[in-house]
C-alpha cells in the first residue's frame, strides 16, 4: 500500500478531495499575486495532490497516459 492509499484510508476520499481543493485554492492565490516561490512550492502540494485523487477515483496509468495524450494534441493545434 503506497502513501496516498494509507491517507485515504486514514482520513477518507471526502477528505482527500477537499484537502485537493484547498491546495488548488493557495495555488490560484499565488499565481495571482505572481509570487514565484509560493507557486513553486503550491504547484508541488498540488501535484501530490493530483496524485491523490488518482487513489481517490481509482485511475489507471494507461488511462491518465491515455488522456494527457489527447490534451496534449490539442495543445499542438494551438501552435
Amino acid at each position: 500500500m503506497n502513501i496516498y492509499q494509507k491517507l485515504v484510508e486514514k482520513f477518507g476520499p471526502e477528505n482527500r478531495k477537499m484537502k485537493c481543493i484547498e491546495e488548488l485554492s493557495e495555488l490560484i492565490q499565488a499565481i495571482a499575486k505572481n509570487d514565484r516561490p509560493n507557486v513553486l512550492e503550491e504547484t508541488c502540494q498540488v501535484l501530490l495532490q493530483l496524485e491523490m485523487l488518482s487513489e481517490v477515483y481509482d485511475f489507471k496509468q494507461s488511462e491518465i497516459e491515455k488522456q494527457q495524450e489527447i490534451e496534449f494534441k490539442r495543445l499542438e493545434k494551438l501552435l
